[in-house]
């Protein structure tokens, strides 16, 4: 375990799995993939946003065909996704997307979609009984209906802003 409730492990086969405590039991990251898939089929959502790197990775690798999982940006934290355009500047108008949020602590349950998310969106609501085992309620997930863009703009005017190296520097 890396003490944020991951946990690495080796099957008998030889295989790596990687998988998250909840409580004494844990689900797999292949686990939750499947769940999403279903919700993004059953929703229609086109674009996975996560609220960690981790998440966004494992969603990615897990999922068909390895799609583009984005990360909610965190101010004051650089990742290598930073560095990637972001939901904003990949969405087409009206493209629907769901957030997956996690929380490692019961007494704390996962953030809610930021505040840029709810604008970008029309609808922002959270998925009530998403098909994760019952034993696992550490996993929050939002529907997020037609991107409408950031202030109304549509996905083809929302200017991007690439970061250049100077700009992931801490100012002196």
């Amino acid at each position: 375990s890396d003490g944020h409730g991951f946990q690495l492990r080796r099957t008998q086969s030889g295989e790596n799995v990687t998988g998250f405590y909840a409580s004494k039991r844990q689900i797999s990251w292949r686990n939750l993939a499947d769940a999403v898939q279903g919700l993004q089929r059953d929703l229609g959502a086109t674009l996975i946003i996560a609220d960690t790197p981790q998440t966004a990775s494992a969603l990615s690798f897990y999922l068909p065909h390895n799609p583009f999982v984005y990360v909610e940006s965190e101010p004051n934290v650089i990742t290598h996704f930073d560095f990637w355009p972001g939901y904003a500047q990949s969405a087409s108008p009206n493209d629907s997307a769901l957030f997956i949020g996690h929380s490692t602590n019961p007494a704390h349950p996962a953030a809610v979609p930021s505040a840029d998310i709810v604008k970008n969106f029309a609808s922002v609501t959270p998925v009530e009984d998403p098909p994760l085992p019952d034993f696992d309620k550490s996993w929050h997930i939002w529907n997020c209906q037609n991107f409408i863009g950031s202030g109304g703009q549509t996905a083809g005017e929302v200017q991007t802003n690439p970061m250049r190296d100077s700009d992931a520097l801490p100012a002196k």
